[in-house]
């Protein structure tokens, strides 16, 4: 049986929702926060889904050491990528994987795509919050999960799992 492993960086739980949400719907499958991965799981992985939180433009500096560190390593398994971002505009969203994981990190990828967000000011650091409020003028709690778009990662991932196990 293939196994298939989720690692997942956050600072305000979105990206381990996604995370926990596609666990829901594959089998086989490990759910590691990015802080207590290890080289010996992702050795085993026959597929390798990144999950990353976008903070200011950007990952977070976990995901960007891992991906550096663990570069070849990752190079063997088959990627797939989401980003949990706030952008509303849809050409934004579909953009947003790209400008986070990089074009030759997207290319190598089976599918990338942005998850969606969920924003809770009272879980928030002032400096984010503030940062937040002043660039999206929202003030109060917003969530918007595109479980279309983790839906479409979900089955082209269980599509490459059928068709690497003939």
């Amino acid at each position: 049986m293939a196994k298939v492993l989720i690692i997942y960086s956050t600072k305000y739980g979105t990206s381990k929702l996604v995370a926990e949400y596609i666990k829901l719907k594959l089998t086989d499958v490990i759910v590691c926060d990015i802080l207590n991965i290890n080289i010996h799981k992702i050795k085993e992985a026959d597929i390798i889904i990144l999950g990353a939180s976008v903070y200011y433009n950007g990952m977070r500096g976990e995901m960007k050491r891992l991906l550096f560190k663990e570069r070849k390593a990752l190079s063997k398994p088959a990627l797939a990528l989401y980003v949990c971002s706030g952008v509303q505009e849809e050409e934004s969203r579909n953009t947003q994987p790209r400008n986070v994981f990089g074009r030759r990190l997207c290319n190598r990828a089976l599918i990338s795509i942005c998850a969606g967000y969920r924003i809770e000011f009272d879980k928030m650091d002032v400096r984010d919050k503030q940062f937040l409020q002043r660039v999206s003028r929202l003030t109060e709690d917003k969530e918007e999960i595109y479980t279309q778009e983790i839906d479409r990662l979900i089955e082209t991932v269980e599509e490459y799992l059928r068709h690497s196990e003939n």
